[in-house]
């Protein structure tokens, strides 16, 4: 949790930045959902699916963990798909959809 809330913090710094400091070259495909991943805080979000008194992490870490970045991934894009229309109507100017 406090990786995700150091990564978090440092996306937004990044994401604060005036738009001519914060320039996406043609060639970086993957820099959305890096991105995505800084400022998302999902991590945190999928571990406190597996709640501890249901599913103890001594038993079932071994288990859930692997599919991690799978669950990241789907609560980001959930995430990215219900705000759209909220982030269409301000600007598409920074948006990565």
């Amino acid at each position: 949790m406090l990786t995700a809330t150091i990564q978090f913090f440092n996306g937004c710094l990044l994401e604060n930045r005036p738009a001519e400091c914060f320039r996406i070259i043609p060639g970086a495909v993957e820099f959305p959902q890096y991105f995505r991943l800084k400022t998302g805080y999902a991590a945190p979000y999928a571990h406190f699916v597996f709640r501890e008194n249901i599913y103890p992490e001594d038993e079932f870490l071994p288990i859930y963990q692997p599919i991690m970045p799978h669950l990241v991934d789907f609560i980001n894009l959930t995430n990215d798909l219900m705000s759209f229309y909220k982030e269409s109507i301000l600007s598409d100017e920074r948006f990565f959809l």
